[in-house]
């Protein structure tokens, strides 16, 4: 219809339509919605873990989920993933692949009998039950094999395969966690406090490889303080009580001072300040702030 009027105009016409549609064109095209609550809240026991949740994430945003301890954070994760019932509705786009990188790392022993945690790592009957890096990664489908060699390579993996998987270090453990994420190449990968456990030249490699996955495509969730988030985030998503009480751009968040408070022992004080001990038998509340 449009092609036929434009070649009935005569040239004037033409170039007064051509403006016309140049001034009514938006200046930016919106970007494609990916995953989106409305009205999402869970409730157990009568009580609302998660509150009435509107949020949306397009595509090329990567998103920062933080809040305190109990406000809902792991179970916004388990929403993202499908894993836990809820009421209102949760649209995500049907091309979508997502996966999700928990805290807790479970797998099989040998026997095939129980599961082991990785917490269980300096038990020795249970280093002894457990396959090693490279027996589990024998279990992978032929289909990915050279990804899957591709991927050991890129996370820094191809030593450890002799290794016991309840013997891997923290960050070695997070890389292999990393690395069945990316084995079926998402679209998005949910990681539920990815640092927990890891010093400092961990948390830093952990950084780098989240930056290089964003790099390519890959679009990321990422539960924990402000303190660890990755550079690559772009926008910011914070619970407090199960309720959203902030999300959108990094650069617009303001994050709450963080005042932990630690109690130590009054014994332990001249070790810690060089002070003689004053109040023998109680402890001393010490509040710090970052």
């Amino acid at each position: 219809m449009l092609r036929t009027e434009l070649q009935k105009c005569d040239t004037a016409s033409f170039k007064a339509m051509q403006n016309c549609i140049f001034v009514t064109l938006p200046m930016q095209a919106r970007k494609k919605s990916l995953l989106s609550f409305q009205n999402v809240s869970v409730i157990r026991n009568g009580i609302k873990l998660l509150d009435t949740l509107n949020w949306e994430v397009e595509e090329g945003q990567h998103w920062a989920v933080t809040g305190a301890s109990g406000s809902g954070k792991t179970l916004l994760s388990e929403v993202i993933t499908g894993n836990v019932a809820h009421q209102g509705e949760v649209r995500v786009s049907p091309e979508l692949l997502i996966e999700r990188v928990s805290q807790q790392h479970q797998f099989r022993n040998r026997s095939h009998t129980r599961d082991l945690y990785y917490q269980q790592r300096f038990q020795s009957q249970d280093a002894d039950d457990a396959l090693t890096l490279g027996e589990v990664m024998e279990e992978f489908p032929p289909s990915v094999r050279h990804r899957k060699e591709l991927l050991l390579q890129q996370l820094h993996l191809k030593t450890c395969l002799s290794k016991s998987m309840i013997q891997l270090s923290n960050g070695e453990n997070k890389r292999f966690q990393l690395l069945k994420a990316l084995l079926y190449h998402p679209h998005l990968i949910v990681l539920d406090n990815p640092f927990v456990g890891l010093d400092s030249a961990g948390r830093q490699i952990l950084k780098t490889l989240l930056a290089e996955i964003a790099q390519q495509g890959i679009q990321l969730i990422v539960i924990g303080p402000a303190n660890e988030w990755p550079s690559c985030l772009t926008h910011v998503l914070e619970l407090q009580q199960g309720k959203l009480v902030f999300s959108g751009p990094k650069a617009n968040y303001k994050p709450l001072p963080f005042k932990p408070n630690y109690a130590f022992p009054e014994k332990l004080l001249p070790e810690l300040t060089g002070r003689p001990s004053c109040c023998s038998g109680h402890s001393l509340l010490i509040t710090s702030s970052i």
